[in-house]
């Protein structure tokens, strides 16, 4: 399942988030941002919800990545839209992506569950 998130930001000029879940023995979850990107074993995700969000960024920096991982806050992905998938993993890291509409959030967390009930 790939999930691409087209935001709704004037500086995003086009760029995109996508979030893609693989399958297989060992799925994965691979995050892709400008300039950042990031492989998630499910296996390592302790938690996945999903909520509403006004999709601005909490800072001084107005970046698509914000933030630490390994922070309280989490690092943040945000391209514009209106809710987020917050996740954490069994290593406590957090990671917040900001996602275009709440059934496209809902729609990755059912794949995810899927993936680890298997």
């Amino acid at each position: 399942m790939k999930l691409t998130v087209h935001g709704n930001r004037l500086a995003s000029l086009g760029a995109r988030i996508s979030l893609e879940l693989t399958e297989g023995v060992d799925p994965e979850l691979h995050v892709h941002a400008p300039f950042y990107s990031r492989t998630i074993p499910v296996h390592q995700i302790a938690t996945i919800t999903c909520a509403p969000d006004d999709g601005t960024n909490r800072g001084p920096l107005n970046w698509f990545v914000t933030g630490r991982a390994t922070s309280p806050a989490g690092l943040r992905i945000n391209n514009g839209g209106q809710a987020r998938i917050d996740m954490s993993t069994t290593e406590g890291l957090r990671f917040v992506v900001v996602v275009d509409d709440l059934s496209q959030a809902e729609q990755l967390i059912c794949a995810v569950q899927t993936s680890c009930s298997r």
